[in-house]
């Protein structure tokens, strides 16, 4: 459905809907430009990105093309029954695309994601910068033998009032990362969530053999320190209420991998009133560290 007018002594289009699938389509009174709409039971981002980047680096037409639709649209508007987006898998989704003068606004509802980000047309030096009121995002699969380079991934600044990863709930995230050489660094990471308050800062980068080194430091407080240790796979000997932690770790994997006994460096943990229990050299050998704990009661 289009709607031209004549403007100047001439025909000129001003309001457009192109609807794809199950629907009619309208314009409102206060439309300007072209909407475009979809009703879609599949939709794999991946597939269409490659071939819309195919096509426009090697088609004159298709950048004409693309130029002149830009010039009109005015969002894009997607329903769809399941959706595959950076290998995270969405069901029952809202998926709006508004072109902005500098790139893409990218606003996703759905029971696991609900939020938006904006995707400059320089992303890569730019960055992305997101704010999700959640964001549940599936454990990826085969993660352990992934090979990317950390310092291909674009400046990041994300805001996330509810984040969870696989089946680890983190709360509210506030995070902000810039790439450096063959890293990516960590400038700001801050949690705050009914289990823990978290600020911390570091590195994942790879090394020249292409394997990975990743290293987190700051300050954790809890309200309930075993709870706390159990949620980030700490076989623990504490028995304690609230508590606060600070610490400096390396270990030999992606910033995602994580193994107790890969982690070299410092744990200084500060207790209330608590109790430790079968501390013995199973458990300092486990943790790789000289001085372990300094409790205060």
């Amino acid at each position: 459905l289009f709607l031209f007018k004549i403007m100047n002594s001439q025909l000129s289009f001003y309001a457009g809907n192109l609807l794809l699938g199950q629907g009619i389509a309208t314009i409102p009174d206060n439309q300007t430009g072209l909407t475009i709409g979809a009703n879609l039971e599949t939709l794999d981002w991946q597939v269409w990105q490659d071939y819309f980047n195919k096509n426009t680096e090697s088609n004159e037409g298709m950048k004409r093309f693309a130029r002149t639709v830009g010039n009109l649209l005015k969002t894009i508007k997607l329903s769809v029954g399941s959706t595959i987006i950076f290998q995270q898998q969405i069901k029952n989704a809202l998926i709006n695309l508004t072109p902005k003068p500098e790139g893409w606004n990218i606003a996703i509802e759905s029971l696991r994601i609900d939020g938006d980000l904006f995707v400059p047309t320089n992303y890569q030096q730019a960055g992305l910068t997101g704010h999700f009121h959640r964001l549940y995002l599936q454990e990826i699969k085969g993660a352990e033998n992934a090979t990317i380079n950390p310092g291909s991934i674009p400046p990041l600044q994300l805001s996330m009032g509810d984040f969870q990863y696989g089946v680890k709930y983190f709360g509210a995230i506030d995070m902000n990362t810039y790439p450096e050489g063959d890293a990516l660094i960590i400038r700001s990471l801050k949690a705050n969530s009914s289990l823990l308050t978290a600020d911390l800062s570091g590195y994942w980068k790879q090394l020249d053999d292409k394997t990975y080194q990743s290293h987190l430091t700051g300050k954790v407080t809890s309200d309930n320190i075993n709870d706390l240790l159990q949620t980030f796979d700490f076989s623990t000997s504490i028995i304690a209420g609230k508590g606060s932690a600070n610490f400096d770790f390396t270990w030999p994997n992606a910033i995602y991998q994580w193994q107790i006994k890969a982690f070299n460096g410092t744990l200084n943990l500060n207790l209330g009133a608590g109790r430790v229990i079968d501390l013995g050299e199973a458990a300092t050998k486990q943790l790789s560290m000289g001085r372990l704990l300094t409790l205060l009661s």
